[in-house]
């Protein structure tokens, strides 16, 4: 099949991973994927580097008007089946462009965040029109996209992400060398937190937990900040700098490590995972944790409790609340066994429930069967 993947953003994060990832597995089974992107950006050159092919038709001037035309153009040229959107802005040139090309395929869209913003007014109906079908990471996200967008029901579809197992395996890191890298002593209970550092991630509830722990366990812990902040948001990452570098208790116990992209090497430095995202569409950091055998006490908030099982496969707690998290993290301090049972049984969950190549397998078979409908 000719298939189109579209991510128009001109960032780099967890959205344009899975994009190219998801274009790169299925330019292996064979089928011809073009990415549809922003020219220059971080994920063009991921694309290229990756060996797909590439069209720059979004961003750039004149807007998304220019963009409409610009794709309409380009579509009359193509014999692709399938286009897959995976950022909702991409809609408001592609669709567009579709429109005035006349191109018949399959237009499918993941909406992977939720949204506060009512889009049932007369351009967005135009615009979810002609949207063939709806995947939503979460069953969360799902019935958000029902209650804010002019969509049927029965076209949105809960489709979870996947993790490639075989690029998170524990053996296959040195954890005293990556300490060493780190500056952690190889002795020490590290606690992580892992993602973009955006208030809504929980980063003030992580350090309000960590000067509780530090209090209790004044010369055990060290505290890993993973990630750095997205595009607008180092105002907040400052902040949140500044707290740590005025805190006599903070300093000396929590590092740093800005945005990384070797996940599985932090996840291999890391005893236990801290997970307070407010509302998180789903959470890719937990399958990664729970792959590598790391417990995680999380939010029990968003998508989360899908992924998550209370006492089963890891710790849930109130969102925005520090203390609880504390408790929570606490409660893996002091019982060594339950670490080591969410450790096995999370690497079973995400083996029997979140594979990549069944997340493939189920969007592969939906494209065939749309187009073949078509």
């Amino acid at each position: 099949m000719n298939i189109i993947q579209t991510c128009g953003s001109d960032s780099w994060g967890g959205l344009e991973m899975q994009t190219v990832k998801i274009a790169v597995a299925l330019s292996l089974r064979g089928h011809r994927v073009t990415l549809l992107c922003v020219r220059g950006s971080t994920l063009h050159q991921q694309a290229l580097e990756a060996g797909l092919a590439a069209a720059p038709l979004l961003g750039g001037p004149g807007g998304k008007a220019v963009a409409a035309w610009r794709i309409s153009a380009w579509l009359r040229r193509q014999s692709c089946e399938v286009i897959h959107v995976h950022l909702s802005n991409d809609l408001w040139a592609l669709v567009p462009g579709i429109y005035l090309s006349r191109w018949p395929g399959m237009l499918l869209f993941t909406k992977r965040m939720g949204s506060s913003l009512n889009k049932k007014d007369p351009l967005h109906r135009l615009l979810y029109r002609r949207v063939d079908n709806i995947f939503a990471v979460s069953e969360y996200v799902r019935r958000n996209v029902i209650d804010t967008c002019p969509v049927n029901p029965e076209k949105v579809h809960r489709l979870h992400n996947g993790l490639p197992l075989e690029n998170f395996r524990p053996e296959m890191h040195d954890r005293r060398e990556i300490r060493r890298e780190l500056g952690i002593d190889p002795a020490a209970l590290v606690v992580g937190i892992i993602g973009r550092l955006t208030p809504k991630k929980g980063h003030r509830e992580f350090l309000e937990a960590a000067e509780i722990l530090i209090r209790q366990y004044p010369d055990r812990l060290t505290f890993l900040v993973v990630g750095g902040a997205s595009h607008g948001e180092e105002a907040y990452e400052q902040k949140i700098r500044r707290r740590v570098a005025g805190n006599p208790l903070l300093q000396p116990r929590v590092i740093f490590c800005g945005f990384r992209n070797d996940i599985p090497r932090m996840l291999a430095a890391i005893d236990l995972l801290a997970f307070p995202s407010y509302k998180e569409a789903f959470g890719n950091t937990l399958l990664e944790a729970m792959a590598m055998g790391v417990p995680v006490v999380a939010s029990n908030s968003g998508g989360v409790p899908e992924i998550i099982e209370e006492g089963i496969s890891g710790i849930l707690m109130p969102p925005r609340d520090g203390p609880a998290l504390a408790a929570g993290l606490q409660r893996l301090i002091e019982d060594p066994e339950l670490c080591r049972r969410l450790a096995r049984t999370g690497r079973e969950v995400v083996a029997q429930r979140f594979r990549f190549e069944d997340y493939i397998d189920r969007l592969e078979g939906i494209y065939k069967e749309g187009a073949i409908q078509r």
